[in-house]
């Protein structure tokens, strides 16, 4: 199992943009060709979990015209733990 770690400083909470640009780097990477066809597992833990709604939203953005590639990428997806995510509400 290959492991990537995303730190998530506070600027990126307080600034969803600059989250959503890092989110376009990593689901660059997922998409490659050395990771396009491996499993995932997702963890997030705290602002981690924050970090993960955005980068699936960059995901949802990136695939408006052409779902299967959504559906392709969520079919990857083998386990996901998230744990404390950040809530503005409550």
């Amino acid at each position: 199992l290959d492991g990537v770690t995303w730190a998530c400083p506070p600027r990126e909470v307080l600034r969803p943009e600059t989250s959503r640009r890092t989110a376009a780097e990593l689901l660059d990477a997922l998409h490659g060709p050395e990771l396009g066809d491996r499993p995932i597992v997702l963890k997030g833990l705290s602002a981690g979990a924050y970090s993960i709604g955005n980068m699936l939203l960059e995901l949802d953005a990136r695939c408006a015209a052409s779902p299967e590639d959504r559906d392709a990428f969520y079919k990857r997806i083998r386990c996901a733990v998230y744990d404390c995510p950040v809530d503005f509400d409550g």
